[in-house]
């Protein structure tokens, strides 16, 4: 099954909500109009989404000026990946008829396009005329996370789980505002309240592989050692083709300062299993098996890996601490992560 945590996020911002009969039939100024509304509707909810699109282009057809016909349509070619198409209907719904929806499907519209500047801009519109919709507020957190504006998602996050928590969770909107938060304390090094959102997370979705993964990785820097291995084992399961838990596992058996939980043979294999699922293109897989053949005490190999994870390119920091373990190597020492880091 797809994790919900990859599936596409319009089904979490605010679901079928050009459905509000209410706002329609107010503006259906005939029969014909409300039963191609109900013909809409029904080939959407079937997946029809082709059908529904020509019901509502009969409803434009029939009435230029309903925003909501603009704005329906608008969410289907969204789900149809047509964001073109979705943001020229939205972008008539909206100057017919200004409504916090259709700022909200535009705002998803520009984010799949990756124009995070201007779907910003719409969801802060959408929460300007309907604060209390939880779902927009973790869609716009979303933008900020990957911004690495880690203040104003936490923000965010917190105010969908507030609005979310007073109603059961039938999208994954409250799982997913919980997931957003817990990456967002995770990368604030607030590794003890990162924990905490992903277990809510597998209490929500305990089959979900990823937050098992973000949960070791937490539960590692807080020095948790044996709970990180059991979790990154538990996301191995449920997903063996996802390289990041066989990568952080093999880091930790090849580099824990507790010796009881190192495992060079194990690292090994491990980080060999996580070069082949990356076609060993990854330099940070490349690293791990460094460490895992310096834990055996073979620094011959750790130095030959070490460099051609450095010849693949690394980042910053990353190329700044690949140089020193060269360094450790090239004298014959294993490598060791520091001791846990948190910030309260």
């Amino acid at each position: 099954m797809k994790s919900k945590i990859t599936t596409h996020l319009l089904a979490l911002t605010v679901g079928t909500i050009f459905f509000v009969n209410s706002i329609f039939i107010a503006d259906a100024a005939t029969n014909e109009l409300f039963d191609l509304n109900t013909k809409a509707m029904d080939a959407f909810k079937q997946g029809n989404y082709e059908l529904a699109i020509a019901y509502f282009g009969k409803i434009i057809q029939l009435n230029s000026n309903n925003a909501d016909g603009y704005c329906g349509r608008g969410e289907v070619f969204s789900y149809e990946k047509k964001y073109a198409e979705a943001i020229a209907d939205l972008n008539e719904s909206i100057r017919l008829k200004p409504s916090a929806y259709a700022y909200a499907f535009r705002g998803e519209a520009y984010s799949q396009k990756k124009d995070t500047a201007k779907a910003l801009e719409d969801y802060t519109e959408s929460i300007k005329l309907n604060p209390n919709n939880g779902k927009v507020y973790f869609l716009r957190a979303k933008q900020y996370f990957h911004l690495h504006y880690f203040v104003a998602a936490l923000a965010d996050c917190n105010t969908a789980i507030l609005i979310l928590s007073d109603a059961p969770d039938t999208d994954g909107s409250l799982e997913m505002a919980y997931f957003y938060r817990g990456g967002v304390f995770n990368n604030m090094r607030k590794f003890d309240r990162a924990s905490d959102d992903f277990t809510k997370v597998i209490q929500i979705s305990p089959t979900n592989a990823t937050p098992y993964n973000l949960r070791g990785w937490a539960c590692l820097w807080m020095g948790k050692y044996d709970k990180a291995i059991e979790d990154f084992k538990k996301s191995i399961q449920l997903n063996p083709k996802d390289e990041l838990p066989y990568r952080r596992l093999a880091w930790i058996m090849a580099t824990c300062p507790d010796e009881k939980y190192r495992d060079g043979q194990k690292a090994l294999e491990n980080s060999k299993k996580a070069c082949e699922l990356t076609a060993w293109k990854e330099p940070l897989d490349l690293i791990t098996i460094a460490a895992a053949y310096a834990e055996l005490g073979n620094f011959e190999q750790s130095v030959i890996w070490e460099q051609k994870a450095i010849e693949l390119g690394l980042k910053d920091q990353d190329s700044k601490d690949s140089q020193e373990r060269l360094e450790l190597y090239k004298q014959k020492k294993p490598f060791r992560i520091k001791m846990p880091i948190m910030t309260k």
